[in-house]
């Protein structure tokens, strides 16, 4: 390609995408950090126009997964991952976190009880 035809490729490809215009949407943001915990709950917070969505099984969230709407209780070894979504569609990059319940502290509870 020249370098004018190269040029109308670029601004074709910005105006037909939008990437001039496309927003990056912060990734959800946990209020505690992954490690050897006990039972608790976690909130998360993200832009206030964006909705997030979660899994607890260290899938990846999407707009088909658990709507976000308080904090999460956390009783037992999991993987919380989160995404925003804005009102225009634009997804956040996935927040990430691991729990392990202290099991010393914290057993399983027994089947025979």
């Amino acid at each position: 390609l020249t370098s004018a035809e190269s040029a109308d490729v670029r601004a074709y490809l910005l105006n037909r995408f939008q990437l001039s215009t496309a927003q990056n949407i912060p990734a959800p943001i946990f209020s505690l950090p992954g490690g050897s915990i006990a039972p608790t709950r976690v909130a998360i917070s993200a832009r206030p126009d964006c909705e997030v969505y979660i899994t607890q099984d260290g899938s990846t969230p999407s707009s088909g997964s658990q709507l976000y709407t308080g904090p999460v209780n956390i009783s037992f070894t999991q993987t919380l991952k989160a995404i925003a979504i804005s009102p225009d569609g634009i997804t956040s990059g996935v927040t990430s976190e691991t729990y392990t319940l202290n099991a010393t502290d914290f057993p399983a509870p027994d089947p025979l009880d």
